[in-house]
Order: structure tokens, then sequence, then C-alpha cells
């Protein structure tokens, strides 16, 4: 696989670039989150070696993308209270297939935890990345 290229200020729900589709616990893709006061977003960054297609790029010079995996689905994100577990992980991507977005063949690898909160004051949300939680790589 190829190297990722750094970036900075970086929408992980926009797919450009190296990243990939973000998706939520059911599979389906995440464009866009809405919290209001007190409210939190748990997530996971990861790199795959998904094709965002539903398909996984198996060639050794292939291109890796981050993908975000957020916890819960586009109606209950916001009232979860724990971030994914890796059996979670796999289980979004494989369901992910079934939208043509990524794959459960797809490898990964944990990047970061990700907690987004809202404190109310004027719509600002404060994120706090926990990096690379367990060097854990699945590979289905």
């Amino acid at each position: 696989m190829s190297g990722i290229d750094s970036f900075a200020d970086t929408d992980l729900l926009a797919t450009a670039g190296d990243v990939g589709q973000s998706i939520y616990e059911d599979g389906t893709a995440a464009t866009a989150l809405d919290l209001d006061t007190d409210e939190t977003c748990y997530a996971t960054l990861i790199v795959t070696n998904s094709k965002g297609d539903g398909g996984a790029d198996e060639d050794d010079d292939g291109s890796p993308l981050l993908v975000l995996v957020i916890k819960g689905t586009s109606t209950d994100y916001m009232d979860e209270t724990e971030h994914l577990s890796s059996s979670e992980i796999q289980s979004a991507l494989e369901e992910s297939g079934d939208e043509d977005i990524h794959a459960g063949v797809t490898a990964w690898a944990h990047v970061a935890q990700i907690l987004i909160t809202e404190d109310g004051a004027g719509g600002a949300a404060f994120t706090t990345v926990t990096m690379n939680r367990n060097n854990a790589v699945s590979e289905a």
C-alpha cells in the first residue's frame, strides 16, 4: 500500500482524497452530524484497504483510505455512551458492503478514537482524539 498524505482541518465526513465514505455502525453512509446541547458522538477513525465501492484494494501498491466509523445509527448516534469495539467495526464494514461502500473483507487498523461533544455555547463542537487505541489490526 502507498502512504497517506498529511492533512489538517479535514472533514472526515466528506469523501475526498485519502478520506473514504464515513459509515454508521449499521453500515449506512454518514455524511453529517447534528448534535444538540450536551450531546456526544463516539467515532473511531480506521485505515483500510477499501476501494470505497463495496470491494477491497488488494494491490501491493494500492491506496489506503481513512474511514470514520460512528457508533450508532443516523437516528441515535447522539445517544450512545461508548466507543465501538473491534467486532462492531468489523460488523459495520460488513454491513456497508450491502450499500456498496466498503466490505467485510476489508483489512483495517485502528488509528484513533474520537469524541465529539456539543457544549451549547453557540453551537461550538469540541473534539477529543485518542490516538491508536491498541495497535490492533483486523483482517477478515
